[in-house]
């Protein structure tokens, strides 16, 4: 696959997503709670510098979470476990907005779980829950994400924070049981569930994690750079400019003296080639903008390159028989 990416100062982002969970990866005691069921007593450990923590989508291993332990079994009840927000944020979620809300849990047994979510305004008043899914089975000692995405229709007000929860509907747990959880996320806005994210994720050629605070206590943001993905990508050729200087000598010497300078950057002419207008479009806009471009192709890498357009037109047009558009673009590679 080949990818080209815009960046810069003048590069809008595509798209700009917010993690509300100001602990995502359950360092503050403060932000998780647990109610151990009708009877249930337990304990509460904030982990830290753990190698049993779940894999994320970066490839990492979260190296936090919160464990809670039964010390005296539950006869009943709902066990639950949730990351809490604050009436200190004010986020002004409209009623209606979707609000897709995820996190990893592990449970020392096998249980059945639920998945929902709470809403609340400034007075800390409840003012719009989940409806109450049917549970699905956690098998033991595995991480397992949970995630859903909630409509708020019912909502009565707007709601400034929310809590993301996991229960455990008459489910008994013993003595010694175990509950881990970690990594929540509560994005308002969004149309499907996505992958776990917050500011400590590895960056991506597609996508930029940030903190927009403190680490680990603030929001976090996934900032999707410009991207085109043509279906090919193809470059005739490149020319490198040769500095090595020369400088004849007066005299018998035949030979001159030598200034050795390494040749430019590789510049030429691309080829993209779509199948979708809007994306030839979106290319186009690129290449014709302030920005500084990477292509990265998995195939053949010895085509990637961060690159500029410079030199010449750019250049759009559609290929009738074959029902494609090729955006054309002169370029020189920058380091």
């Amino acid at each position: 696959m080949t990818t080209i990416i815009g960046t810069g100062e003048h590069a809008t982002p595509a798209q700009v997503r917010t993690n509300l969970s100001t602990d995502p990866r359950a360092t503050n005691a403060a932000r998780w709670s647990i109610v151990f069921g009708t009877g249930g007593a337990g304990t509460e450990t904030m982990v830290t510098g753990a190698s049993d923590g779940p894999v994320l989508p970066d490839g990492t291993q979260a190296t936090t979470y919160a464990r809670y332990t039964w010390t005296t079994a539950n006869t009943g009840g709902i066990p639950y476990v949730e990351y809490v927000g604050s009436n200190a944020e004010t986020h002004n979620t409209p009623v209606g907005t979707p609000v897709a809300m995820g996190v990893y849990v592990r449970c020392s047994v096998t249980r059945d779980g639920r998945h929902r979510g709470f809403g609340f305004n400034q007075a800390n008043a409840v003012v719009w829950s989940s409806s109450t899914p049917p549970a699905t089975s956690l098998p033991a000692g595995v991480w397992v994400r949970v995630g859903t995405l909630f409509a708020t229709t019912s909502a009565t007000d707007v709601m400034d924070y929310f809590f993301n929860r996991v229960e455990f509907i008459s489910q008994i747990m013993p003595i010694g049981t175990t509950l881990d959880v970690t990594c929540a996320l509560i994005e308002p806005g969004a149309t499907a569930v996505p992958d776990h994210y917050d500011g400590a994720l590895t960056d991506t050629v597609e996508w930029d994690f940030a903190w927009t605070g403190a680490a680990n206590a603030s929001t976090s943001t996934a900032t999707r750079r410009r991207t085109v993905e043509p279906l090919s990508v193809l470059t005739p050729g490149h020319a490198r400019t040769a500095r090595t200087i020369t400088h004849d000598v007066l005299g018998e010497r035949t030979d001159p003296d030598v200034t050795l300078r390494t040749a430019t950057t590789r510049q030429g002419t691309l080829e993209l080639f779509f199948d979708v207008e809007a994306d030839a479009l979106e290319a186009d806009a690129m290449h014709s903008g302030a920005l500084v471009m990477t292509l990265v192709d998995d195939v053949n890498p010895a085509k990637s390159m961060t690159y500029v357009t410079t030199g010449g037109e750019v250049e759009t047009r559609r290929e009738i028989p074959h029902a494609r558009w090729i955006v054309t673009a002169p370029y020189r590679e920058v380091l």
